[in-house]
């Protein structure tokens, strides 16, 4: 690890075997460091294991380049070194490199079979014409379920270098005169996990002939040889492309996608922008792109008419480039202003401009906070909107003032603006109000539709005389009525989860507004009118998956649309066709068109199941390779006779006899945690590393109801952390494979906070990992930019001054003496939402009350961990802290820090 990517690791030293497992009536040993003794079995014991069988390609015959006998312009002689150096075979030196027996290596238009050859065969390439040399490539494989340091030994006559995961391990440039040459040593530092090994060999017409002999000795029970199973690891988790931003053309002969992944070696993640013709598309084969576009943003389709438009900076100036769809685009509009956006006019006649002003700054460094919000270093910044007319070239402004303009919708006529505004009301509850007004393209008259204490989204009908609004099922609601934006006058005062998304149909004439999810349990994401206004369709977070579903306007009626996927993740319609992203829990990314009629909502039926089209899938190919274990659903009551819903993953290669941790996820707060392999940390990672995993989703999450989510309101873990005590002492119970003396829990932001609580209410954990956790309520309340705006659903109506029972007796920090599991804090330095302090004073309580912490910030990481090698690390530090307590294994903790 590169130390400068972690800023600081601060660890309490060692304890006693009793804080290991989590005992509350432990007391700390300084100086003193017993691991379980279940846990340790064998860990100092090393095995010898021969590598049976490998495979191999060749000999790749090359002659030496001309005049290879002089020395170069540098002085510098062609020698062994030079020739290994030389880049060949850079596809097969890649660390992801995989080979099978039977693949082919094409090596100089020639096809060379890879073979798999026992240990034992001694191998003769020898080359007769000494003017001739050949290469020979050599593959093998080693998978390990713990963090080791295994030593390497290999014999071999020829000249060779020896790879692992794509880095030089070991090298012999001078060939050996003997079939029994002498051995090389070298140890490894195996992290969790499959490891790719190459050789490559260098055959001239002195080398001799020889077997290569390869051993491993390593204290952890490894695989090795010719082909090891590959189990699914960080590398497909962090390293697989994501499929986002699905969109339709008009006539529905388009579509385009966008393809975010990362690049290893620039250690950072990129975007490319693919557009499709659905004619292309056909089954059992993907479409290859028309057009694809990096280096640019807001790529978009005009909504009636097949054009496309993008972004792009270039030095200071920003430039807007369009151009019908199959055609190149040509630049139709470029500024030095902060251009943050533009929107099509479904028609494609025109463009809405959305250009940020920076407030001014004062020049002392003297800042009069003017309002709550004000403390956000971007919250004096102002949007306003102006139109683009494509054929004058005239930019017209739209709007101007004190307060931000944000574009909603544009009528699919293109004669209305749906646009909004945002002040601060301090003393109503969610301490904002949110202003919806129209404008008149054709007269440039703007009217005030309506306002609401409650932020949320609108767009239009097809034909423009409603609106459909999503948000909370308060926005309509009088807001001096008890409990909704002023306190409630009664103890049992109903206050819904807020962020339980509804939707509503309001009409502009008659401003009302009808509340259409009423009786419908999932909470939208996000929601589409098709053209003829017949249906809505829409993708909505539905228990522990996010489904599609129709909304039938005339009856009131909502539809599951079958999708191949758990999580939807994004969504368009045309009059012809669906388009839609999203994962599941054993396969990540992908996209898939719905060939049907919208009006006739085709998509639900199975006419739509057979017309039903996987277009992107990156990562099939390695997923094939790898393997994982099983996942299963469970559940369990809790207190109250309510059902909590529960997954558990098992390591692949999974024995029902043996005992094996457990790791515990959850969030805990308002949103469950979807069946998605690659969304909110990755629990087939850790199945694979040898752990069961269970996923809770606790009371308070929406998707399963207004009730069931609205106990998020002004709990902060009264109901939550003894539901999970609960659930985790009722699973291990009731499935023995569980080793419930090796239990660890994790969660981040809520879940953090969780965590950390937890600890103050149960011993049941031998290890706890809080990732950017909250504290103290008060200090992430007043502190963190959004606190209080959370606060407003999550403590409705509670305060630091009028609910010591929630901001002291709930906060983890004012309960510190009461934990004694081995804690692990994790925190981002530039973290806004959960400031990094609420980590500090937990670690500094602990620290002086000599219970077993360790902390760990991440240089400039907001409240998740984004840049691509930092984040590497720090899922590596998550696996090295459970590795350490749950699997007794301290090496790799003690490697990175």
């Amino acid at each position: 690890m590169k130390k400068n990517w972690i800023a600081s690791v601060l660890l309490l030293g060692t304890w006693m075997a009793g804080c290991l497992m989590g005992s509350a009536s432990a007391s700390p040993a300084w100086g003193v460091e017993t691991l379980p003794e279940s846990s340790v079995s064998g860990q100092n014991q090393e095995t010898e294991y021969r590598l049976e069988s490998y495979l191999q390609a060749g000999p790749l015959s090359f002659r030496l380049p001309a005049f290879h006998q002089e020395k170069d312009i540098n002085g510098k002689a062609f020698d062994m070194a030079a020739l290994f150096a030389y880049p060949a075979f850079e596809k097969e030196m890649d660390p992801f490199f995989r080979v099978k027996a039977g693949d082919v290596l094409d090596w100089r238009g020639l096809d060379y079979e890879w073979k798999e050859v026992g240990a034992d065969e001694e191998l003769a390439y020898g080359v007769s014409d000494s003017n001739w040399n050949a290469w020979v490539l050599t593959s093998f494989a080693l998978r390990t379920p713990i963090y080791d340091k295994a030593s390497l030994e290999l014999a071999f006559a020829p000249a060779f270098e020896l790879y692992m995961d794509g880095k030089k391990v070991m090298s012999q440039m001078q060939a050996q005169d003997t079939n029994r040459p002498s051995s090389h040593k070298a140890v490894l530092k195996l992290e969790p996990g499959y490891h790719q090994f190459m050789l490559k060999a260098l055959y001239t017409s002195e080398t001799v002939d020889s077997k290569l002999e390869v051993t491993v000795k390593a204290s952890a029970d490894v695989a090795l040889g010719a082909e090891v199973q590959e189990y699914y690891d960080l590398h497909h988790y962090l390293d697989g492309a994501v499929v986002a931003a699905p969109q339709l053309s008009a006539s529905g002969k388009y579509f385009k996608l966008a393809f975010t992944q990362s690049n290893p070696e620039a250690e950072k993640y990129e975007t490319v922008y693919r557009i499709y013709r659905t004619s292309d598309v056909k089954a059992g084969s993907y479409p290859e792109p028309v057009c694809e576009l990096s280096g640019i943003s807001g790529l978009a389709f005009a909504g009636r008419v097949d054009k496309y438009a993008y972004m792009k900076r270039e030095g200071s100036t920003v430039r807007i480039y369009a151009g019908e769809l199959g055609q190149p685009a040509s630049l139709i509009y470029e500024t030095k202003e902060s251009l943050s956006g533009f929107a099509w006019d479904p028609q494609g006649r025109y463009m809405i401009l959305s250009v940020t002003t920076q407030g001014k700054q004062p020049e002392n460094g003297l800042k009069n906070i003017i309002d709550p919000m004000d403390q956000w270093p971007y919250y004096r910044m102002r949007t306003t909107l102006s139109m683009l007319d494509l054929a004058s070239g005239t930019r017209v402004p739209l709007t101007y003032g004190y307060l931000s303009t944000d574009l909603m919708d544009i009528s699919l006529d293109g004669r209305y603006l749906l646009f909004t505004t945002i002040e601060v009301a301090d003393t109503m509850r969610q301490y904002t109000y949110q202003r919806i007004y129209r404008m008149d393209l054709e007269s440039f008259e703007t009217e005030e539709l309506y306002g609401s204490y409650f932020q949320h989204s609108a767009s239009f009908s097809p034909d423009g005389s409603r609106l459909l609004v999503m948000g909370s099922e308060r926005i309509f609601t009088d807001p001096m009525q008890p409990g909704v934006s002023v306190p409630c006058q009664e103890e049992d005062c109903f206050i819904p989860n807020d962020y339980d998304v509804n939707a509503f149909i309001y009409d502009i004439a008659t401003g009302e507004a009808e509340l259409i999810s009423d009786d419908f349990a999932p909470s939208f994401q996000r929601a589409v009118w098709e053209s003829t206004g017949q249906y809505i369709y829409l993708y909505a977070d539905d228990r522990d998956e996010v489904n599609l579903f129709s909304y039938r306007v005339s009856d009131g009626t909502f539809a599951r649309v079958p999708a191949q996927v758990q999580v939807v993740s994004g969504m368009d319609v045309c009059d012809n066709g669906l388009l839609y992203v999203g994962s599941s829990i054993d396969k990540p990314s992908r996209a898939y068109w719905v060939k049907g009629s919208a009006a006739k909502n085709e998509f639900a039926s199975s006419k739509g199941l057979k017309n039903t089209f996987c277009v992107a899938y990156p990562q099939q190919a390695e997923m094939e390779q790898v393997a994982q274990g099983a996942n299963r659903d469970w559940s369990f009551l809790n207190a109250f006779g309510d059902t909590i819903e529960a997954t558990y993953y098992l390591p692949p290669d999974f024995d029902a006899m043996k005992k094996y941790p457990c790791i515990v996820y959850y969030y805990g707060g308002t949103t469950p945690t979807p069946k998605a392999i690659a969304v909110r940390y990755p629990k087939t990672v850790w199945a694979s590393e040898g752990y069961v995993v269970l996923v809770l989703q606790p009371s308070g999450a929406i998707g399963y109801g207004r009730e069931f989510a609205a106990k998020h309101v002004n709990d902060w873990g009264k109901i939550v952390a003894d539901e999970i005590v609960m659930g985790v002492k009722q699973f291990c119970q009731e499935h023995p494979f569980v080793d419930a003396s090796r239990l660890g829990c994790i969660g981040a932001s809520y879940g953090g906070f969780t965590t950390q609580l937890l600890q103050t209410r149960t011993d049941i954990f031998a290890a706890a990992i809080s990732h950017a956790g909250i504290s103290s309520i008060s200090s992430y309340w007043g502190e963190g930019y959004w606190g209080y705006l959370y606060g407003s659903t999550a403590n409705a109506f509670s305060f630091p001054w009028n609910r010591k029972d929630i901001f002291v007796d709930q906060s983890p920090l004012f309960n510190a003496d009461k934990i004694h599991t081995p804690l692990l804090l994790l925190h981002g330095t530039a973290d806004v939402n959960v400031p990094i302090g609420e980590s500090y004073q937990m670690f500094k309580a602990l620290r002086l009350l000599g219970r077993p912490v360790a902390m760990v910030t991440v240089a400039g990481e907001d409240h998740g961990i984004v840049d691509y090698a930092k984040r590497v690390d720090w899922e590596k530090t998550i696996l090295a802290w459970f590795e350490k307590y749950l699997k007794g294994n301290p090496a790799w903790w003690s490697d990175l820090y």
